[in-house]
């Protein structure tokens, strides 16, 4: 009978420690678009992401995880040991950097700028969906010019380097012809549905 009532306040105790545990998480603020770096006492085995959208976490050598916030809101993670327990759970608070921003309200339609020392458009998920578009169309027009450009620059050292050795590039297997190589390729970053 004893055994029992021990048992009980055994089990409920656990129970209280576990839910204080988890109400007791700390607090992380994190900036939009920057890495924060944390450091564990301990090698983690299992890092929960409690909404992916918000931020990343990448773990590296030495217990250290390097977090980056991706867009605004609130979200957790949860880092566990190899036998499953909470190493630690913090909450994590994902914001945009505050000092140089302008959040311009029209129409009831939100336009953000970086002014450092002029103000700029910048790519802000939460802007007016047609502000987000154009200023979204007018960085992947950027990156594409960007693009030409190192296609272009890649042209021509291939043309000076083929030139230089005969028509080739030299490897460990000996000399391969430059049309024999694969295309650059390039990438679209396309904007969020």
């Amino acid at each position: 009978m004893m055994a029992r009532q021990l048992a009980k306040i055994t089990i409920s105790s656990l129970a209280i420690a576990a839910a204080i545990q988890t109400a007791n998480a700390e607090t992380l603020r994190i900036e939009v678009n920057k890495a924060s770096i944390l450091q564990l006492n301990e090698t983690p085995t299992t890092i929960i992401i409690g909404n992916p959208a918000l931020a990343d976490v990448t773990p590296q050598d030495n217990n250290l995880l390097v977090l980056v916030g991706k867009a605004s809101g609130r979200t957790n993670i949860i880092i566990l040991d190899a036998a499953g327990n909470i190493m630690h759970n913090y909450d994590i608070a994902v914001q945009e950097e505050q000092s140089g921003n302008l959040t311009m309200f029209r129409a009831g339609a939100q336009w953000t700028y970086s002014c450092s020392p002029y103000c700029e458009r910048v790519v802000n998920p939460n802007d007016d969906p047609e502000a987000f578009g154009a200023n979204l169309g007018q960085v992947m027009s950027k990156m594409q010019q960007m693009t030409v450009a190192a296609q272009e620059a890649a042209a021509s050292i291939s043309s000076e380097v083929s030139s230089t050795i005969s028509g080739g590039v030299a490897s460990t297997g000996g000399i391969t012809p430059l049309a024999q190589l694969p295309e650059l390729q390039t990438f679209t970053i396309l904007p969020p549905d």
